[in-house]
């Protein structure tokens, strides 16, 4: 970048230059300037105004300010506050430090817009995997539901597994609980009339589905 007294020597020998007979875009282009940066100098704008130049803001934050800014918006009174409701609440309490606008700005260059305190940030879960069935036997689920029965509070469980590819159902029965043992009788019995497929299995987490008799078989056909 080139000083201002050295703007205003190369204005001084452009115009000598020009006096003596060189053109102006002659005598700039010796000095590595456009006619429009001379033209510039010569009116007397010596100072780079362009968007993004280094220049003094008058109004710009003081490190003691920014300081302020953060400690407050980490403080236990405010850090769950977003910076719009934590302005609000200092001009409430006839408390100025800054715009709204350098509240956001201080604390997204902080990196404290979305977590401030001692508290470990939330952690985003990652979606499981998607369960993709491309012909038959390749993906089953199954679930237990109530049936009401004629008497109230007792109940039937309705056993069943259904094939994804085609929603079309595997087996099924009917009993009179909840077990494991049944549940393992029922994949058992639709495994030999399947042929074994290499089929994976998804359920809920409920009792019989995690339950050791239906597991085992689980783990014996690999």
């Amino acid at each position: 970048m080139i000083p201002e007294e050295m703007r205003k020597v190369a204005v001084v020998l452009i115009l000598e230059a020009n006096k003596d007979g060189a053109r102006i875009w002659k005598a700039c282009e010796a000095l590595e300037i456009s006619v429009s940066t001379f033209e510039r100098w010569r009116n007397g704008y010596y100072s780079d105004n362009r968007k993004g130049a280094n220049k003094t803001v008058a109004r710009k934050l003081t490190k003691e300010e920014k300081l302020k800014i953060i400690d407050i918006s980490c403080s236990v009174k405010y850090k769950d506050d977003n910076p719009y409701k934590i302005h609000a609440s200092l001009l409430n309490n006839s408390i100025y430090i800054a715009s709204i606008s350098s509240f956001y700005r201080v604390l997204k260059e902080e990196k404290l817009n979305h977590h401030r305190g001692n508290t470990r940030p939330g952690t985003s879960h990652n979606k499981p995997p998607e369960l993709i069935a491309t012909g038959p036997n390749q993906v089953w689920t199954w679930d237990i539901t109530w049936l009401h029965s004629y008497i109230r509070g007792i109940f039937y469980y309705a056993y069943t597994i259904i094939d994804i590819w085609d929603r079309s159902i595997v087996k099924w029965a009917i009993h009179d609980r909840e077990d494991d043992v049944l549940a393992q009788e029922l994949f058992q019995s639709a495994f030999e009339e399947n042929g074994y497929p290499d089929v994976f299995v998804h359920s809920d987490n409920g009792n019989p589905m995690k339950g050791i008799s239906l597991m085992t078989l689980f783990y014996d056909l690999g």
